[in-house]
């Protein structure tokens, strides 16, 4: 007789799989994977160990287990991923929100005054995951998010129509500023830009090369364009703006020397969870 495939026999089977191949916390993985395939959530997984899963649901969690040991990254399996409390459609139009990048809107947050009207702009939107998020925190903001590719801006759009804030928010396709209309003026410029060195992209794991590489390689210092954003933040912005970026953990010293500017003052590099250099502010000059 064929022994039955029960939640919690597939569970140990695709620990050790993924335990032998390298994948990143093996048993986590497997219940997440197990959860959408079965359609239940991680905790019910545990309120019936014993449950058999049908021929139906044992294809799917083979389809996901085979992806994942390509190298496809979790979050694209599961099609979705926590970001400040809310779920974003995810999947490989878009790099995958971080919750580094969560930090940095808690760091514009803290910036930002409430109750009153302001205009911000969110560098390579990708998932929307930045604009979103504020859109739903401040609803007197007027919101623009630019990206350079159609397809992260369809996937944007998809999560803040989902999440309530699709009317909210001014969509560009283009580069960086350039898209925009001539003349528009922003008091919050923030961006998640690409800052990984073009010959260090190889060396990813193998999850994070399968996101779009346009979303990674920050050219040959990684910094190309951090460069590029800082340089264009004057003639973009009010006096008094605010200047908010996600970068290397490797990059504090030179992005503070990008930051010295006669009209820039309060520069700080920020570290993440981790202790680690991960962000950059400072803000335009009221007079400047």
């Amino acid at each position: 007789m064929t022994p039955s495939w029960t939640v919690r026999s597939v569970l140990d089977w695709t620990r050790k799989r993924f335990e032998d191949g390298g994948i990143y916390e093996p048993r986590f993985t497997a219940e997440r994977l197990l959860a959408c395939a079965i359609g239940v959530t991680r905790v019910q997984l545990y309120m019936d160990p014993e449950r058999p899963l049908d021929e139906n649901e044992r294809t799917a969690m083979r389809g996901l287990v085979r992806r994942r040991l390509s190298g496809e990254p979790t979050q694209y399996l599961l099609g979705r991923t926590e970001f400040l409390g809310h779920a974003f459609a995810t999947d490989a139009r878009a790099l995958i929100p971080r919750p580094e990048t969560e930090l940095l809107v808690l760091h514009c947050l803290e910036k930002i005054a409430k109750g009153q009207h302001f205009r911000f702009l969110d560098l390579g939107t990708g998932s929307g995951c930045i604009a979103v998020s504020i859109a739903k925190d401040c609803p007197t903001a007027e919101i623009w998010a630019v990206d350079c590719s159609a397809a992260a801006l369809s996937l944007a759009k998809e999560n803040a129509q989902k999440l309530g804030v699709d009317q909210r928010i001014q969509w560009s396709e283009g580069d960086l500023y350039a898209s925009l209309p001539e003349g528009l003026r922003f008091d919050y410029v923030c961006a998640n830009p690409p800052y990984i060195a073009t010959s260090a992209i190889e060396a990813l794991e193998i999850e994070v090369r399968a996101e779009p590489r346009v979303a990674l390689d920050g050219g040959i210092d990684g910094l190309q364009i951090v460069k590029r954003i800082v340089e264009g933040f004057v003639p973009r912005s009010n006096p008094g703006a605010w200047l908010a970026l996600e970068i290397g953990d490797d990059q504090g010293i030179a992005v503070r020397e990008l930051l010295v500017s006669p009209f820039f003052q309060s520069t700080r590099i920020l570290q993440d969870w981790s202790g680690r250099d991960r962000f950059a502010l400072c803000q335009r000059l009221p007079s400047a």
